[in-house]
């Protein structure tokens, strides 16, 4: 079997970075307008031409000072006959094979979609880190697992389209 590679793809994280930072703008913009009415005890009505401007110019300075500092080490996903390798944003890449009998879950709806990862804790020695000259994968503890997690938003493919592939990537090696 050769490798499936999800790359990453700087239009989609373009989209999602512009997203976010209109949607973190606008917000923004809403709760200083409440705040300092509050503070002044009367309401004034923002400056549209004002707000205007700092959300476009946050919008866009958010959305591409992301894409400048994720473009050295992207998100990585590749599904292999062994295992899967993934990696966040600027950190070291992380195996799982299939061994481990992880469990694999997307969380939030697009532009905040994540897959997470979830491997038992006494499998915890089959996980290899793959080194880019990253920070270390973040690996948290709870309820006898370790939950790994990647943004999958701008990735070349979707979270239903992987989990499927990886559900049948299992069920061909557990029938193996």
């Amino acid at each position: 079997m050769t490798p499936t590679e999800y790359r990453w793809s700087s239009r989609r994280y373009l989209a999602v970075a512009a997203t976010i930072g209109l949607l973190g703008a606008l917000i923004g913009s809403v709760v200083l307008t409440l705040v300092t009415s509050a503070r002044l005890g009367e309401w004034r009505a923002p400056n549209f031409w004002g707000v205007l401007n700092f959300v476009v110019l946050y919008t866009v300075v958010f959305g591409l000072a992301s894409l400048v500092l994720s473009r050295l080490h992207p998100p990585m996903l590749r599904v292999t006959e062994d295992g899967v390798e993934f990696a966040e944003v600027r950190r070291d890449g992380t195996f799982v094979p299939w061994a481990a009998d992880a469990e694999f879950r997307t969380r939030w709806p697009w532009p905040m979609t994540t897959l997470v990862v979830h491997v038992p804790i006494e499998n915890a020695s089959m996980l290899r880190t793959l080194h880019r000259t990253g920070r270390r994968p973040v690996v948290r503890r709870r309820n006898g697992r370790l939950r790994l997690t990647v943004t999958a938003n701008a990735l070349t493919t979707s979270g239903p389209d992987f989990l499927a592939a990886s559900r049948a990537r299992v069920g061909q090696n557990d029938s193996s």
